[in-house]
Parts: structure tokens; C-alpha cells; sequence
């Protein structure tokens, strides 16, 4: 029986509580790991990315969703530069060849991947997963580890 990967549930009810996910997400991220973002437009994907830079002591400010762009890339000084990767315009793995992906997915970076769906035979196999769906109040957070990882407190 193969290991399953390590999921949590959380409910948030605010930009607050989501901005804890996100911190708490980038407590345990590590140089070379991606992470799949899923939800719907509006979820709160890319206020997720600005928790995570923000924790990683990148200014959330300079965060913005890279939909026409495709990926942004945040130098970080305190440690792995952030790439926030949004593959709402895609059509296939493919289409990330001339992004750069090579240059993106590197032992070097903490990858961020917005509509992951779209690209997923491009993205590593040992990736986190974090789905966000609408609830009754809020939203309803799944965050997922790659197997042999775990979320930190």
C-alpha cells in the first residue's frame, strides 16, 4: 500500500484567516517545492501567494496575479526567490516550454501554480496541493503535502 499524502482541513472566514493559511503553508515550504493552487476565480489564490511571500519576507504588495504576464518571480533575500506561476490562459503542458519552465521549476525556487489543471503534466509528480472552495461562510481550505512532508503548527 503506497503512503498517502498528509491533508488538513481549514475553514476560513476572512482575508485574516486565509492570510493565516498562507503563513502557515510557508512555514513548511522548502527551496524546490511547487505548490498547486485550485479554486475559482475570486477563491483567493492570489491573496494565498501574498500570505506566502509576505512569510517568506517578500513585500505582499509587489504580489499581483500574473494572468496576462503568466509568471512573476519575487527575489527574495532571505531565501528562495517566490515564482507565481497563473496558467489560466494555457491550453496544455505544452504551453509552458516557452515560458521558461525549465528556468521556473528549479531546485533554487518556491513555484506557485494558479489554475494547475491546465499545465498538469508539467508540474512535478511531489507537490503540495491546496484547494479552496466556497463554503456557506467563507471558504474551505484543503491543503495537501507531497507524501513524506507535513504541514507545520
Amino acid at each position: 500500500m503506497a503512503p498517502e499524502s498528509p491533508t488538513i482541513e481549514i475553514e476560513t472566514l476572512d482575508l485574516a484567516a486565509m492570510d493565516a493559511v498562507g503563513r502557515r503553508l510557508a512555514g513548511s515550504l522548502t527551496q524546490g517545492d511547487v505548490v498547486a493552487l485550485s479554486g475559482d476565480l475570486g477563491a483567493g489564490k492570489t491573496t494565498l501567494v501574498r500570505a506566502v511571500a509576505s512569510e517568506m519576507g517578500i513585500d505582499p504588495a509587489i504580489v499581483s496575479s500574473p494572468t496576462f504576464v503568466f509568471v512573476n518571480v519575487y527575489p527574495n533575500d532571505r531565501g528562495p526567490d517566490l515564482c507565481h506561476v497563473d496558467a489560466y490562459r494555457l491550453t496544455s503542458a505544452e504551453d509552458v516550454d516557452s515560458l521558461g519552465w525549465d528556468r521556473v521549476v528549479t531546485p533554487e525556487h518556491v513555484v506557485l501554480v494558479e489554475w494547475p489543471d491546465r499545465i498538469e503534466g508539467a508540474l512535478p509528480a511531489s507537490r503540495w496541493r491546496v484547494d479552496i472552495d466556497h463554503a456557506p461562510i467563507g471558504r474551505l481550505v484543503r491543503l495537501t503535502a507531497p507524501v513524506g512532508r507535513s504541514l507545520s503548527s
